[in-house]
């Protein structure tokens, strides 16, 4: 949180190798409304956190390996088990190019 007005989450968005099992993460921001953060918020330490909805979010962090900006892309985050780090996922991952 920042300010009180700007709520932000640690995530990774994964990105599978082709031709291997291998995935590739970058450590990511994204920022969440501020019902979605508290929520978030609540259930941190929660066992079971993981069944949550995704939570709607923009990216606010930008991937030099892209040739376009990835900042504010629209994303979802979703939640895991506690002890593991949020999931974030872009709706139009599809469409960046290297």
């Amino acid at each position: 949180m920042v300010r009180g007005q700007y709520y932000f989450v640690k995530g990774l968005l994964e990105i599978p190798v082709i031709g291997s099992d291998v995935v590739f993460s970058w450590g990511v921001w994204v920022s969440l409304s501020r019902e979605n953060f508290s929520r978030l918020a609540d259930l941190w330490n929660r066992r079971g956190r993981e069944t949550e909805k995704p939570h709607c979010g923009w990216l606010t962090t930008n991937l030099p390996a892209y040739s376009t900006t990835t900042l504010n892309l629209k994303t979802n985050v979703h939640i895991r088990p506690v002890g593991e780090r949020t999931l974030a996922w872009i709706h139009q991952f599809k469409r960046l190019r290297i």
